[in-house]
């Protein structure tokens, strides 16, 4: 089986996993059985009907399919700490160079901000000389890097702007903005603790996969969203406060 054909298999499993679609779903809308499913995917074996038939049950085109296949080397990358310092000393070049990663063009910079096409070739020119991006004719730009960037954890960027971010983000009302929060506190064995860290990386994960494959709409499709996923151990003050010294 070659590379690309394993990627478009590893895309159509992401997508049905996204979406909550098993494989006994799939048997069912094939007609087929579940372990005739299995072995087709394991074989990478499809026909082209039987592929739209279950990029329609994902909910995803045959050409969003191929587009995250694409994108499937496209993992997250660490700048080197002169870059990041740079974007850290620069919000405004930080700010165009994510609404890049998000697939942004000129036109669309200029059509949602108050900049022009001088202001943003001075931007593209100083991300080509960080070795960010490639500029081309026209102010089209090309990355140099995956558009999902592992930002250091005790790095210049989130030194600068996490703190700020996360009390921006959390100080909205949720409910007024289309929003979802909930806080859940309780007791867990370790065992419980470790099964929900795993689920919260199954969300990370299928919000990375649907990040990438939406980069491609138009901007007016899309909606920049935030979301956060914790856990560590805690107690409520007021509990607390009254407990037993140990």
């Amino acid at each position: 089986m070659g590379t690309q054909t394993r990627r478009l298999v590893d895309s159509l499993k992401r997508a049905l996993k996204a979406a909550g679609i098993t494989y006994r779903d799939v048997a069912a809308a094939l007609s087929l059985s579940e372990s005739r499913v299995k072995r087709l995917f394991a074989d990478a074996d499809f026909s082209l009907d039987r592929l739209e038939t279950i990029c329609a049950l994902a909910d995803i085109s045959l050409s969003d399919l191929i587009r995250g296949a694409a994108a499937d080397d496209d993992r997250p990358v660490r700048l080197s700490l002169d870059q990041e310092k740079a974007l850290a000393d620069d919000g405004v070049l930080l700010t165009v160079f994510y609404l890049v990663l998000a697939g942004w063009t000129q036109e669309d910079l200029m059509a949602n901000y108050e900049v022009d096409e001088i202001f943003l070739t001075r931007q593209f020119a100083a991300l080509d000389r960080l070795g960010l991006i490639d500029l081309l004719p026209g102010n089209r730009v090309r990355l140099k890097t995956a558009t999902a960037i592992d930002w250091r954890d005790d790095g210049p960027v989130r030194r600068a702007y996490e703190r700020a971010a996360l009390s921006e983000f959390l100080s909205a009302d949720f409910e007024s903005e289309s929003g979802v929060r909930r806080t859940l506190t309780g007791e867990l064995s370790a065992q419980s603790a470790a099964m929900i860290a795993r689920k919260l990386d199954q969300v990370r994960e299928t919000f990375v996969e649907l990040v990438k494959v939406d980069r491609h709409l138009p901007v007016e499709e899309r909606r920049g969203m935030g979301v956060l996923l914790a856990m560590r151990p805690f107690v409520f003050s007021v509990l607390k406060s009254r407990h037993k010294p140990d």
